[in-house]
């Protein structure tokens, strides 16, 4: 799962910032400050991973309310001499592999399984793609990809605006994968170690003598960017010269093409792992829009259509009644957002007026035959409808009738509650809501966030079921959140109460600065307490108006 975002040059972000997640991560600062730059970063390394699409302007998941407009747009003050760069730390949470072994691998691990089976334990692997403009071409490309694992550089592939293809022009032969280096001979390495150190010092000098500028050229790739489509890197040995490639071939056939698939998934795989996080990316924007009176869900989900908040209630209409009631006893009960509204999917059968069926209804023996008329019943197509009971009055109402409040604060809680999604970011959850139920969406979120796994809790600050990443000015949410810290420490939380820990939430404040958007995250004690002072101007207002 991701734990960390490092953002450059996009957006609001000039200067490199790492943003921390954090199983609640919560977004504060001014407007126009970059905290939306933040959840856009994610949106366009989606865009990136997924459809290669560097140039961005409406994406997969922000539909037609996340319009990037362009690199020219989006990249640091327009400057199209700036390579806008992005880094995603993520982080295996149980005993599965960081990278998926699938096919082949699986079989590789089995024949040589040193370097692979260091792979396949690491605890955390980095993904960085730099995107900057080629003017000779107009657009742009990916000039830089690298892999790092457990924080240290591993491989990456390099690309050049005016030339054609890609090359691997950095692999960390002394990374820990590989085996120890202060061995007194090569009988002491590791084979997978030897024969990668082989086919490396096999490759191209760009540079005569200089072993610093030594490549292996990816001609058929176009930049810097693998194909997660594929399992193979585009290597030809043939590339490398005579001399190079009969070095390189003494290894034997079989052992050089599983070295050369074991350099293929170094690179593919985290960025494959990377890809399938991104693609589980759920994103709920700020203005969410009320279903039209008896709409009906699409046949095929659209990620894009969680940006209105439609989704939400799409899932509502398809999934079963436990997840509706769940999401009902959010709304409805006192203890939790008590918005005084219960939420009923009722399920309707349409008859013709003239139909056989009718005309039996109206006859006097229309109940003579039971049998014969619940099977017709049976056949009759069903349609659902979402309603909302007034609990004061137990009236029916369609979502357009109730308060704007209402419309907005349900697909908050459809997005938090349903677990496709492992990185969920919301902005402005307390939208049209008023303060009690603001305060109370803070014990939904510490919900989500307390999952347990089957196989046990995770590690302090890690949630295997992901992050909330929160775009919020609501005092009154951090509040409950606080609250929650102070009374897990001192063991007086209410009855069905989940814990909460300075472990579990971050609290970021992005402002602007010197070199753009600035991120800080302000630290908090077991009492609940801020460690770090608020910047200047933010929640003060009320001291001011209480007592200015």
């Amino acid at each position: 799962m991701i734990t960390a975002i490092e953002i450059e040059n996009f957006k609001a972000f000039g200067k490199r910032q790492r943003i921390e997640l954090k199983p609640i991560t919560l977004l504060f600062g001014p407007n126009s400050a970059g905290k939306s730059s933040v959840l856009h970063a994610l949106h366009y390394a989606r865009e990136i991973l997924e459809r290669h699409n560097l140039d961005a302007d409406h994406t997969i998941s922000g539909g037609e309310f996340v319009d990037l407009g362009g690199f020219q747009s989006f990249v640091h003050n327009h400057g199209l001499n700036l390579p806008i760069t992005l880094g995603f730390e993520m982080r295996r949470t149980d005993d599965a592999f960081l990278f998926n072994l699938i096919g082949q691998w699986q079989a590789y691990e089995s024949e040589h399984g040193a370097v692979t089976q260091r792979l396949t334990e690491a605890d955390t692997c980095r993904v960085d793609i730099t995107v900057a403009w080629s003017k000779w071409l107009s657009r742009p490309f990916v000039s830089c990809y690298a892999v790092s694992v457990d924080g240290q550089p591993l491989v990456r592939i390099v690309a050049a605006a005016d030339k054609v293809g890609a090359k691997i022009a950095g692999l960390n032969l002394k990374h820990p994968v590989f085996g120890p280096h202060d061995v007194d001979s090569a009988e002491d390495r590791d084979d997978e170690a030897l024969h990668l150190d082989t086919i490396w010092h096999a490759g191209l000098m760009e540079v005569a003598g200089d072993a610093e500028s030594r490549v292996i050229p990816l001609w058929e790739q176009r930049d810097a960017l693998p194909s997660f489509l594929e399992d193979e890197l585009p290597i030809r040995i043939g590339d490398l010269g005579e001399q190079a490639a009969a070095s390189v071939e003494g290894l034997g056939a079989t052992t050089l093409l599983a070295t050369l698939n074991l350099l293929s998934w170094m690179i593919i795989g985290p960025g494959q792992r990377l890809r399938e996080e991104l693609q589980q990316f759920r994103y709920l924007g700020p203005l969410r829009k009320t279903p039209a009176r008896d709409y009906q869900p699409p046949r095929f989900p659209d990620p894009a259509r969680w940006a209105s908040g439609l989704a939400a209630w799409d899932i509502l209409k398809t999934e079963g009644d436990e997840f509706v009631s769940a999401v009902s006893d959010w709304l409805s009960r006192p203890d939790r957002l008590n918005t005084g509204y219960i939420l009923k999917v009722r399920r309707l059968r349409e008859l013709d007026e003239a139909s056989p069926l009718m005309i039996q209804l109206r006859s006097e023996r229309a109940f003579d035959d039971i049998d014969d008329l619940n099977a017709e019943l049976d056949r009759l197509p069903e349609r659902k409808k979402l309603v909302l009971i007034e609990q004061r009055t137990g009236i029916d109402v369609d979502p357009e009738d109730v308060g704007e409040g209402i419309a907005q604060i349900v697909p908050v809680v459809v997005a938090v509650l349903s677990s496709s999604a492992r990185l969920i970011a919301i902005e402005q959850p307390e939208l049209h809501v008023h303060p009690r139920v603001q305060v109370a969406l803070g014990d939904l979120l510490i919900e989500r966030a307390s999952e347990v796994p089957d196989h046990g809790p995770p590690p302090p600050g890690l949630n295997p079921a992901g992050t909330l990443l929160i775009e919020t000015h609501s005092e009154h949410l951090l509040l409950r959140l606080l609250r929650r810290i102070r009374e897990t420490a001192q063991g007086e939380l209410p009855e069905l109460t989940e814990e909460l820990t300075p472990a579990d939430l971050a609290v970021l404040y992005v402002e602007p600065g010197e070199g753009g958007a600035r991120v800080k995250e302000l630290r908090i004690d077991d009492n609940g307490d801020f460690l770090d002072q608020w910047p200047e101007g933010f929640f003060e207002e009320r001291g001011e108006e209480l007592f200015g």
